[in-house]
């Protein structure tokens, strides 16, 4: 439920900063709980390396918590979830020389064919439309909002980091999940794909009527917020992956 974009040809990660929860109904249909003020930034800086997140939030609060103290490969969280899929979309920026050292997860690339170079990338829900939008306008603030009127998962607030000075508009940064599940229940809003389209805002949580049932879920793990990407789970972390996040880190060491 969220859109990444990383343009390495400009110099700039943005993203949106929604973080949602589904609620099945027995209808078939599902209500959205969401909040895009939650504070939980989705890109984490350390000295001139950036780390990138989608997926379950309470494995995203364990990677940037090891990201921001530890950054031992060897202690490296765990991307898993209790089903034991893969629930974590990751990408390491080097941001002194524009190049993306690590990637898990599926992404959208625009791939100059000429120099054989990925130029940028957009992942998440609404990775293809901010991809598409990027293609044609080369702005990749304006691409997670044209995502944001396609894709219910995607919020229209950006945040954004600029490799050369590092300038950004995140907030301080944080691994702690309440955040996400306090903003949830005070500031969140909920909606349903089958009366509601993207832009919409959807009804204040404390005046639905299935209220306390979606707090009680958040506050006893029963329902998770995430930032999900498709075919998240079909990614298999091997040994060739452990070897090139072991060197990425590598060179996280030498950009902090």
């Amino acid at each position: 439920m969220t859109t990444t974009v990383c343009d390495l040809e400009n110099g700039i990660i943005t993203a949106d900063t929604r973080w949602s929860a589904i609620f099945p109904l027995n209808d078939g249909n599902e209500l959205i709980l969401y909040c895009d003020d939650t504070t939980f930034d989705k890109i984490c800086i350390v000295g001139k390396a950036a780390l990138l997140t989608a997926g379950d939030g309470t494995l995203i609060a364990k990677w940037k918590e090891w990201w921001m103290n530890d950054r031992n490969p060897t202690t490296r969280p765990i991307t898993d979830n209790a089903l034991g899929e893969n629930a974590v979309n990751l990408a390491i920026v080097d941001l002194v020389n524009n190049d993306v050292i690590f990637d898990a997860g599926q992404k959208n690339a625009l791939f100059c064919l000429q120099t054989n170079v990925i130029k940028a990338f957009a992942a998440g829900s609404g990775g293809i439309h901010a991809a598409s939008h990027l293609l044609n306008t080369g702005c990749a603030i304006s691409a997670v909002k044209e995502a944001s009127k396609e894709d219910y998962y995607t919020g229209s607030e950006v945040k954004f980091l600029n490799f050369d000075t590092t300038q950004n508009n995140l907030e301080p940064a944080t691994y702690d999940y309440g955040k996400i599940v306090n903003g949830l229940i005070k500031r969140g809003r909920v909606m349903t794909k089958q009366a509601n389209t993207p832009t919409d805002v959807g009804l204040k949580v404390q005046d639905h009527p299935l209220y306390s049932d979606m707090k009680k879920a958040l506050k006893t793990g029963q329902a998770i917020a995430s930032a999900p990407v498709p075919g998240l789970s079909r990614f298999k972390w091997t040994n060739d992956t452990e070897k090139k996040f072991t060197e990425a880190m590598d060179r996280v060491a030498e950009l902090t």
